[in-house]
């Protein structure tokens, strides 16, 4: 039986490649995501969408801002607020 190599089965071999996102001072963003029944929201009600987007990243991610979302890669960009003196 041959023996699996980490390269064959590693789970980011799967995951897409994003080029980073830079915010207005040129800092990389975070990117993050939410489930689906959120994402369900998007086209249907896209008020309540951003209002779960924020209440769900509020609790996750206190020190961040909800810059943008991509439904086609179910991609939710975030921008950190800490200052950069911490």
């Amino acid at each position: 039986m041959k023996k699996r190599t980490p390269e064959k089965w590693s789970l980011t071999a799967l995951l897409p490649v994003f080029e980073p996102k830079l915010d207005e001072f040129g800092r990389p963003m975070c990117r993050s995501g939410v489930a689906e029944w959120i994402w369900a929201f998007y086209r249907s009600d896209p008020r309540r969408f951003k209002e779960e987007v924020k209440k769900h990243f509020e609790l996750g991610y206190p020190n961040y801002t909800v810059r943008s979302a991509n439904y086609e890669q179910r991609v939710i960009w975030l921008q950190e607020n800490r200052s950069d003196r911490l």
